[in-house]
């Protein structure tokens, strides 16, 4: 009977947890269960404690992390791509050098500045900013409305082509298409970040 019965009262306990949100989960290697009040039945408290090393620890930063490598990587491929095209004098409005070196500068900043912010909790930008999931959401409309313009350029009818680093010659839309899918694959992990929710006890 007691087998039985075990299901139902596993099924009827109420289960709860905390965690320190502003603690760095990503620092810990190992883990270890302490004692907290058991339910009164072996079988069940067995259970429960195998149910808790199977799932990995939860993570609330992995999310960010994520997002933070993410952009570095379409960070990287927009500012040597940009950099290249301007190298070539392509779409450079009037000096070519000025321009050049104000688009690095501007694009190293974002590259060192958002994943920066994303990685950790900063305490100072959020009291006085944003908080890091609306910081998130920010990158991630920025970044689909620079998907929204580089897909214009994938599909235009017509592209012209600039020298190819390996050889050759490349195309607009080549160029663009490779730009939009990294574009998009980054966006999915900022938007990750930014619209899921934390996970919370269960009461």
């Amino acid at each position: 009977l007691a087998l039985l019965l075990a299901p139902a009262l596993a099924a009827a306990q109420k289960t709860s947890y905390d965690y320190d949100k502003a603690a760095n989960f990503a620092g810990f290697k190992t883990y270890a269960l302490k004692d907290g009040t058991k339910v009164g039945q072996k079988l069940i408290d067995d259970r429960i404690t195998a149910a808790i090393e199977t799932v990995p620890p939860f993570d609330p930063g992995d999310r960010y992390r994520d997002a933070a490598r993410a952009y570095v990587v379409y960070g990287i491929v927009l500012e040597l791509g940009g950099l290249w095209l301007e190298l070539h004098g392509v779409g450079a409005r009037g000096s070519m050098v000025a321009r050049g070196i104000g688009f690095l500068v501007m694009g190293l900043v974002f590259l060192v500045g958002i994943p920066y912010v994303l990685l950790h909790r900063r305490v100072w930008f959020e009291r006085w900013i944003l908080s890091r999931r609306d910081f998130a959401r920010v990158v991630a409309a920025f970044m689909a409305y620079r998907a929204y313009r580089v897909l214009g350029v994938v599909l235009a009818p017509e592209t012209a082509s600039v020298a190819a680093p390996w050889g050759g010659e490349i195309t607009y839309r080549v160029g663009a298409a490779v730009f939009f899918l990294v574009t998009i694959v980054a966006l999915l992990f900022v938007a990750i970040a930014a619209w899921t929710a934390d996970q919370k006890a269960i009461d």
